[in-house]
């Protein structure tokens, strides 16, 4: 169907014209594109037909009833449209018609109304979700998100959204007559929260009735029963509420349980008050458990549902009849298992749980009587329960999530020699992406789980492979995450992949993909496959990884430029001096000094990383000073306090190796010394250990000293290791005692914030290693 002309921007659309552009713009994107591109002001005549005239009659509703469905399958098209909604400002004119619509709100809404302005609000936060990111963790890795200033427009569109007055607004539509309009707004809540300040707002929103309490409740002669109101959590009740009724459809109750599970995610405080009984339990004296024994809507429960805690209730949902409530049940969990173990120790009741929940999980990864999107959820699911967690990785392939895992990749990849199919379903292909996802993260921080699955599932690398040359760019990005996972065991290195040609693949994804994410987790594997150790690593330098690395690092973003900067750090590890040079030759050694005083922590870590990697011998020592003369200098200025902890340890470490070639020079210069002795005094135990160390090098075996007693380097390292009384300067003792100097050093130990528990009453190290080098060195100082 073709679309409507254009219309000038005085002019407004008629409700016949609204209908003609509604259906032919559904479940066609490149009309919807072609829209905003032709037209650029054909959203703005939309989203000003959202407030006719006049709402209070049926007639009048029905063109805020079509310009929302227009609004909502827009939302459903490509990202660029995007921008067109936020210049339009949708949005805020949404919210305005919604608050008009509320029961409170000026017009007679009907029904029809007020569901199609929710969905449409729903759509569009939802898709300005999608672009403000990060992506959702449910729905794979998604399109390419747009950059520039409509993510930063997009930001700021969500922040109006979860402002307070917004969320009056549309949140009091959960409680709404209809099912449908609370849908609506559970789904905006389940897929637009994306970060923990916007959790937050949610969970801790009062209506304005509780709010009222809550200042009533300040006054000084109000009864404790008064100030019980203001407790909040009014959110967290309503959804109980409904996924508790036995009257609604269970697409409801999967909504409410998927509104909850995204409030919960990270939320500590709503995570364990969702595993404590109701107060009706208390009031009636009825134990709480914390399983539910009984069916949910089953007969004969000798514990009314009503006194279950809510977390029962959702382990209860895992086993239910719809697979979707099932899914939702399993996020639920799955959020509030990750934040109630937060805070050790994690109950029994806890720690238990993830076999079950793991088990329901695999049961329906497993079924191929479920359709793919079920699947697909379920192992994105199980990649979320999982994700940095050794303990649960391991409780997951116990329960046999590897193996059910593996034989779902095995029949979702076409034979070697048979093409990808270019018409497969996008179902098919998001479900190999989570099955990917899944086993990914399964195999990233456990060296056991990657053998087991190698060892069970022999051809499983073959099939990675093949994934890597995928049309759709998050299995390819998947299948990245499992080389990066695989590749991070040494002897995965030396026989599985040094004995394939994934090096090879992977390295031609990094010249030639065009999805910037790929490419970034491609970099991770090629990092881990460049180590020393690595049979891989001489077939990538052959190939060319250290001129495209060295390329990434001068044009790159940030993120690129640190995965390029890692895959460095590792080369230089244990090079000879011949790849050094050719590596520096390639980078420039005028970009390295750079990178040393990058603005950014993280670059600034791994490029000190990868001087200590190129001073480990006294050879190579000269062969960097003589290329970067002015070395010692960066290395100065990431000993700070002002410095990242990982860039001071780093270059304490490239100092130490410095002074076995050059000490002189380091004595020589006061700054630094004192730098170190402050290093000394740090709170991180970390940062103490490496300034002993790098201490011990500077006066074992030497006899002249007097610049270091000049920095109170040894009052410092007194202060570690005697015995001194409270409130005493450094380098004193308790009674009787005398010091190691006649100095008196007061000086501010960093971030002493974090130093509880990190300094005894017998001295201030509690490391026995540190502490025993800081006795060596104070011994060398003092010529014993």
């Amino acid at each position: 169907m073709m679309l409507p002309e254009p219309q000038s921007a005085a002019e407004t659309y008629t409700l016949e014209r609204l209908r003609t552009l509604k259906n032919a713009l559904i479940g066609n994107p490149v009309a919807k594109l072609e829209l905003v591109q032709t037209d650029p002001l054909a959203v703005h005549h939309v989203v000003n037909c959202l407030n006719s005239p006049s709402t209070n009659t049926p007639t009048s509703e029905w063109t805020p009833i079509e310009a929302s469905h227009v609004l909502s399958s827009l939302c459903f098209g490509p990202p660029e449209i995007v921008r067109a909604l936020l210049d339009a400002r949708a949005p805020e004119a949404l919210l305005h018609a919604l608050s008009i619509c509320a029961p409170s709100g000026s017009a007679n809404a009907s029904v029809a109304l007020r569901s199609a302005l929710a969905r449409a609000f729903r759509s569009v936060v939802v898709a300005i979700a999608n672009v403000a990111g990060p992506h959702n963790e449910s729905n794979g890795l998604g399109p390419f998100p747009l950059k520039g200033d409509t993510v930063v427009i997009a930001k700021r569109a969500l922040e109006l959204v979860f402002q307070l007055d917004s969320l009056d607004i549309f949140l009091p539509y959960l409680t709404d007559s209809s099912q449908g309009i609370s849908i609506s707004i559970c789904h905006l809540l389940a897929s637009s929260l994306r970060s923990s300040t916007h959790r937050r707002s949610v969970a801790n929103w009062m209506s304005p009735s509780e709010r009222a309490l809550e200042v009533k409740g300040k006054r000084g002669w109000e009864k404790p029963e008064t100030k019980s109101h203001s407790s909040g959590g009014w959110i967290a009740r309503t959804m109980m509420d409904l996924v508790k009724r036995d009257d609604i459809k269970a697409s409801m109750r999967e909504a409410a349980l998927l509104a909850l599970a995204a409030i919960a995610k990270g939320n500590h405080a709503l995570a364990s008050s969702l595993c404590l009984p109701p107060p009706e339990a208390d009031s009636e004296g009825l134990p709480f458990i914390h399983f539910a024994n009984v069916r949910l809507m089953g007969c004969g429960e000798t514990i009314p549902l009503a006194l279950q805690t809510p977390y029962a209730m959702f382990m209860d949902l895992c086993k239910a009849r719809s697979s979707f409530v099932r899914l939702a049940a399993c996020l639920c969990v799955t959020n509030v298992l990750r934040a109630s173990s937060a805070s050790p120790p994690t109950p029994r009741w806890i720690s238990e749980a993830p076999y079950t929940l793991v088990g329901v999980l695999n049961g329906m990864i497993s079924n191929e009587e479920e359709v793919p999107i079920v699947r697909a959820k379920a192992c994105f699911i199980l990649y979320q329960l999982v994700t940095d967690e050794k303990e649960l990785e391991r409780t997951a392939y116990v329960s046999g999530s590897l193996k059910a895992l593996a034989a779902l990749i095995q029949k979702l990849i076409p034979p070697a020699e048979t093409p990808w199919f270019e018409d497969e379903a996008e179902a098919m292909s998001l479900l190999l992406e989570a099955a990917l996802t899944a086993t990914a993260s399964l195999t990233l921080h456990r060296d056991d789980n990657r053998l087991a699955l190698l060892q069970d599932s022999p051809n499983i690398i073959p099939l990675i492979s093949r994934s890597l040359s995928h049309t759709r760019p998050g299995v390819r990005y998947a299948a990245c995450q499992c080389v990066r996972a695989l590749s991070r065991s040494v002897s995965v290195l030396r026989t599985n992949i040094g004995d394939s040609k994934l090096a090879e693949v992977l390295f031609e994804i990094v010249k030639h993909d065009g999805d910037e994410r790929v490419v970034l987790v491609a970099l991770m594997g090629i990092a881990n496959m460049v180590n020393d150790f690595s049979p891989t690593r001489k077939i990538l330098i052959d190939s060319g990884v250290v001129r495209k690395l060295s390329e990434i690092i001068k044009t790159g973003d940030e993120e690129m430029k640190t995965n390029s900067i890692w895959a460095l750090r590792n080369a230089l590890y244990h090079s000879t001096r011949g790849e050094m040079e050719s590596i520096m030759n390639e980078l420039g050694w005028s970009e390295f000094s750079s990178l040393l005083s990058h603005p950014k922590a993280r670059i600034r870590e791994i490029s000190s990383a990868a001087v200590t990697n190129m001073m480990a011998r006294s050879d190579d020592v000269k062969f960097v000073l003589e290329s970067l003369p002015n070395v010692l200098s960066l290395l100065q200025q990431l000993v700070q306090p002002s410095i990242d902890e990982a860039a001071t340890i780093n270059a304490l470490k490239a100092i130490s190796n410095f002074s076995t070639v050059y000490r002189d020079q380091v004595i020589s210069e006061p700054s630094l010394l004192r730098a170190i002795r402050d290093s000394i005094l740090h709170s991180s135990p970390s940062v103490r250990k490496a300034a002993v160390v790098c201490v011990v090098n500077l006066v074992v075996g030497q006899t002249q000293h007097q610049e270091i007693r000049d920095a109170e380097i040894d009052v410092a390292l007194a202060g570690l290791i005697q015995s001194r009384s409270p409130g005493s300067p450094l380098g004193t003792t308790g009674a009787g005692g005398s010091s190691s100097s006649g100095n008196n050093l007061s000086v501010t130990v960093f971030n002493t914030s974090s130093t509880a528990g990190v300094f005894d009453g017998f001295g201030w190290e509690n490391d026995k290693e540190t502490k025993e080098n800081a006795r060596t060195a104070l011994q060398s100082i003092n010529g014993k």
